[in-house]
């Protein structure tokens, strides 16, 4: 764990560090109970491991944790030079987690309206509210993931170009990659008026921070926590009349840009996704409509040359 120390985000640091004790207090729970014959890595059999994936599984966590929680042992095992829990999942197929990889409903795009609508007669010198105008809006806005968005940095936001760079994306220090995704034009007004109240903010308290979105509590203005960020959603719930999660957010963000004619490829590198299958499972796909639609206009411009048409 110390070697990923300054390569990865701090908070990412302190989730796997937090993922390691949870790992160990397991594994030493069920040792103490003679579940599993010893807490040595290198001495871990296919039993032990199968054991720890079944404790793991009885405490109900969904499919995505339940990965991770094996993701992370296997890591832990390999940076040892030990690739048991591969060969228990070879020996036990049936341990691995089942993913559910149905394309949930992207968010309704009547929030959004009224999101814009709302903000019109919202107060706009008003410190808070335009923070939670602009926070909630650019998730909308830039298809980022809740940990993306909470570590940008203000440096990474370019206004005039409409792009937000990510920085610290989801398999970090893995498979994930840096990007620059682009912002939707109408969150530019509300991100224009937070950056200047943030300033104005920052110089009256005499502060600063590099966060884009930073803490109010305490006095380091750290980057904005999670907790923070589902609290500023929850009112803007109220605000919008209707409920929603910040990955509806991004599914709208994908399924707007496909109907708007992007293509999937370049949908699936503005997500951050490794390939097009994760964006057309999870994500946005033509529509029926839309593809019988651009077919027919396509098709009635010109016959191929390849197809012969014969009159009788």
């Amino acid at each position: 764990m110390g070697t990923l120390v300054g390569i990865i985000a701090d908070i990412t640091w302190k989730a796997k560090n937090r993922r390691n004790t949870r790992m160990m207090n397991l594994m030493t729970d069920l040792y103490n109970r003679k579940e599993i014959s010893t807490l040595a890595p290198g001495k871990l059999d296919v039993e032990d491991i199968k054991t720890i994936i079944l404790a793991l599984k009885k405490k109900g966590n969904c499919a995505d944790d339940l990965s991770h929680d094996i993701s992370h042992l296997d890591a832990l095992l390999k940076f040892c030079g030990y690739n048991t829990v591969d060969k228990c999942l070879r020996q036990y197929p049936a341990l691995r987690p089942k993913k559910h990889y149905g394309r949930l409903p992207p968010m309704d795009s009547k929030v959004y309206r009224d999101l814009l609508a709302a903000w019109e007669s919202a107060d706009q010198d008003d410190f808070h509210t335009v923070r939670m105008y602009a926070l909630v809006v650019l998730y909308m806005a830039t298809g980022a993931r809740n940990k993306e968005l909470r570590l940008a940095d203000v440096n990474h936001l370019n206004i005039e170009e409409r792009t937000l760079f990510i920085l610290h994306p989801k398999g970090e220090g893995s498979w994930g990659e840096p990007r620059t995704t682009m912002i939707m034009p109408e969150a530019v007004p509300i991100v224009e008026r937070y950056m200047e109240l943030r300033t104005a903010w920052l110089l009256q308290h005499r502060a600063s921070t590099k966060a884009l979105f930073f803490s109010l509590d305490g006095d380091k203005y750290q980057y904005i926590s999670g907790n923070s960020t589902r609290v500023i959603k929850n009112q803007m719930q109220e605000i919008v009349h209707a409920r929603f999660e910040y990955r509806d957010c991004r599914r709208w963000y994908a399924q707007t840009l496909i109907d708007m004619g992007l293509p999937i490829y370049a949908v699936s590198v503005l997500l951050g996704h490794a390939s097009t299958n994760t964006t057309e499972m999870a994500y946005g796909r033509y529509k029926g409509g839309q593809a019988l639609s651009e077919a027919k206009t396509l098709t009635e411009k010109k016959l191929p040359s390849c197809v012969e048409v014969s009159v009788d």
